[in-house]
């Protein structure tokens, strides 16, 4: 508003005119929209002050400049200055005292923002080229929704060059044209227009002298083009609405959809975690199964070699009896055989030493096996609850295709590492019965050895058979002690045999327990298979949703496209028949007018036979 009162007193100025007082006093806010300057007088200088100082306007949407009585240039001025303006929506120029104007002519052409034009009590059907102007500027018009023409002295002339425009025109809804002289032919010609236009809701012709048919006929055509308006808003409202409700459910579909993969990966990554660390503990405890495996099949190996030679010593014991008694027979007869057995008792001695000792090692071995025996229970009993608590966790998983390959892979290396520590049993096997045949052949090495002292001790034992007679009562003594000590051995043979048959049971207990770990294993698979298949299920029925969607908006767009299509068409029908009516009019025109001549002619002949 600053810029506009700057401009129009420095106008003013270059005028030499006094500005009115009301246009200085004009409130200076920024935000004002509309210019009310009705009921003025303003006059053709102060008009074009206006219009100089309204040049490049882009804040005025309404302008009021009624009863101004600015005249043609004054209306000029203003309109010239309203030309760039992308903003104007509202003209009233009533009582401008306008004849004619090419600027406002210019501006109904080139302005695509003014939506409403009132131009009442003015003269522009008083010259043909006033209302011309306007009817050809209306043809290219694009935004104007309502004219006011009324109290404009518009001939039939003036309605025919009209009726023309509005035949192109298809925006103009409401047309004002009241008192004015288009009498019963302008009436007809809008008639023959409103056949071609379907835009047209409202025509106001009060005070033209029009018929009452032919105004019928107008308000039948009006409130068809209503109706079609009506039907044209609804069915664009339907197709805004359609589009919103297809929008709203594509953009509905697509969250459900983002929603259901973010659940899907976020489950996949909680049943991946889940499972590494089920997993993690399942190898624990293949590692401990395991290990378990080797310790008792290394118990059983040592608890094998020590009764075979517990069994052995047992039997060389009983033979080392025998051979006492028919020694103790045989020493009267045969003093070699007296050296035979002292040989035979040197080495049982130190069979006895070696037997103590053996002892004394199989004591500290069954402690270690007892302990190590405790720490496997302890060990088993953490695994079974590891594998309870392993269970309930594997019940609320939904496993993937690649973790459950990946532990079928794992379990498939153990049992080959089974396998191979199988085979290594065998080896082992194998090099204890190695082991045995060198021991024989070193028994065999140490019986030669053992001929060779005896014929050395030959020669020592007939000059110690005396010693050995006052011995022989000691190692009696010996024996019987002896015989005590295998009574002893016997009994701690038995417990161990007992102990064995324990640690049997424990074996057999642990083998049906990983008979059960493999069961809980093979479940499991099935569970994972069955989760898998879930998955496969979901991931089907998001395609299907998909697809669906995918062909209900095929359909709709398949539907709007249709409809697109058909409105093109009867948009093309509309423009063939409205050119179709355009050069019939012309012919009617042209036969019209050839009649009117002849009718002139016939009627100068007939006065100037009269006059004759």
């Amino acid at each position: 508003m600053k810029k506009f009162k700057a401009s129009y007193l420095q106008q003013c100025k270059e005028l030499c005119i006094e500005p009115i007082a009301m246009i200085v006093h004009l409130p200076e806010e920024e935000n004002i929209t509309s210019l009310n300057l009705g009921e003025l007088t303003l006059g053709t200088k102060n008009g074009i002050a206006i219009g100089n100082s309204l040049l490049g306007n882009q804040t005025f949407s309404h302008i009021n400049l009624s009863e101004s009585y600015m005249g043609d240039q004054g209306v000029d001025a203003v309109c010239l200055g309203l030309l760039q303006s992308k903003v104007l929506e509202c003209l009233d120029l009533r009582g401008s005292n306008l004849y004619k104007s090419s600027a406002l002519a210019q501006l109904i052409m080139k302005s695509y923002s003014l939506k409403e034009l009132k131009c009442e009590w003015n003269n522009l059907g008083v010259y043909e080229s006033g209302i011309t102007e306007i009817a050809e500027a209306l043809k290219l018009n694009k935004s104007i929704v309502t004219l006011d023409l009324r109290n404009n002295k518009i001939t039939p002339e003036g309605a025919h060059t009209l009726a023309l425009a509005l035949k192109v025109n298809n925006v103009l809804q409401n047309l004002d044209l009241r008192w004015n002289n288009i009498g019963v032919r302008g009436g007809k010609y809008l008639v023959e227009t409103l056949q071609d236009n379907y835009t047209l809701i409202d025509i106001k012709l009060a005070g033209n002298e029009i018929d009452y048919k032919t105004l019928q006929e107008i308000e039948r055509l009006t409130k068809r083009n209503n109706d079609i308006m009506i039907t044209k808003q609804k069915e664009l409202f339907i197709s805004e609405k359609l589009h919103g409700e297809m929008n709203e459910f594509t953009s509905l579909q697509n969250k459900r959809i983002e929603t259901l993969q973010h659940q899907v990966v976020q489950q996949q990554n909680i049943y991946g975690t889940q499972l590494k660390s089920t997993h993690e503990q399942l190898i624990d405890l293949e590692k401990q199964n395991a290990k378990l495996i080797s310790d008792l099949s290394e118990s059983k190996t040592n608890e094998r070699i020590f009764s075979e030679k517990a069994k052995e010593l047992e039997e060389k014991c009983s033979t080392l009896e025998n051979n006492f008694q028919s020694e103790y027979k045989t020493h009267l007869e045969c003093k070699k055989q007296l050296k035979e057995r002292n040989d035979e008792f040197l080495a049982l001695k130190e069979i006895c030493e070696e037997l103590q000792k053996e002892k004394v090692r199989n004591e500290s071995t069954i402690k270690k096996l007892n302990e190590q025996l405790t720490n496997k229970e302890e060990i088993l009993v953490n695994t079974n609850q590891k594998l309870y608590s392993a269970q309930n966790d594997k019940s609320e998983l939904n496993a993937e295709l690649i973790d459950t390959h990946r532990q079928i892979e794992l379990l498939q290396n153990s049992v080959r590492t089974l396998t191979m520590i199988e085979q290594e049993y065998g080896k082992l096997k194998q090099k204890i019965s190695e082991t045995e045949i060198e021991k024989e052949r070193a028994l065999i090495d140490l019986k030669s050895k053992c001929d060779d002292d005896k014929i050395h001790s030959e020669k020592i034992l007939n000059e110690k058979i005396q010693y050995e007679r006052e011995k022989f009562a000691q190692l009696s003594e010996e024996h019987e002690r002896l015989k005590n000590k295998n009574k002893s051995h016997e009994n701690t043979i038995v417990k161990l045999q007992d102990k064995l048959q324990q640690v049997d049971r424990q074996l057999t207990e642990t083998n049906n327990e990983l008979d059960s770990k493999k069961l809980l294993i093979n479940q499991l698979q099935s569970k994972l298979k069955d989760n898998e298949d879930n998955l496969q299920k979901l991931n089907d029925k998001i395609n299907t949703l998909q697809n669906n969607h995918k062909k209900e908006i095929d359909n709709l767009n398949y539907k709007i496209d249709l409809k697109e299509n058909q409105i093109l068409s009867l948009e093309k029908e509309n423009r063939q028949s409205q050119l179709e009516i355009v050069k019939l009019k012309e012919q009617n025109d042209k036969n019209l007018y050839a009649i009117e001549t002849r009718l002139t002619q016939e009627l100068k002949s007939v006065i100037n036979e009269l006059k004759r």
